[in-house]
């Protein structure tokens, strides 16, 4: 459960190696306490709204990633 709740914020530490800077010390934020590493999804309605998350820990963080991603894919492709 610790490594979920580090790895939340996978979306920035995606956004944080894409342009060259370091998660933890642009937003200060303790090491100790936040994971810039994948695994965490946030859901969003149409409209902006944040209406939870997805988390995984366990394999690699871009392998972390792609389950999330790929199972959420999969998810709403069901009913269309």
């Amino acid at each position: 459960m610790d490594n979920i709740a580090r790895s939340r914020s996978g979306i920035k530490h995606l956004e944080a190696e894409q342009r060259g800077y370091d998660f933890n010390s642009r937003f200060r934020l303790p090491e100790s306490g936040f994971a810039a590493s994948g695994g965490g999804f946030p859901l969003m309605l149409r409209g902006g709204t944040m209406i939870g998350t997805v988390g995984v820990s366990g394999l690699p963080d871009l392998e972390d990633h792609l389950l999330v991603t790929n199972a959420l894919r999969e998810l709403l492709t069901l009913g269309h």
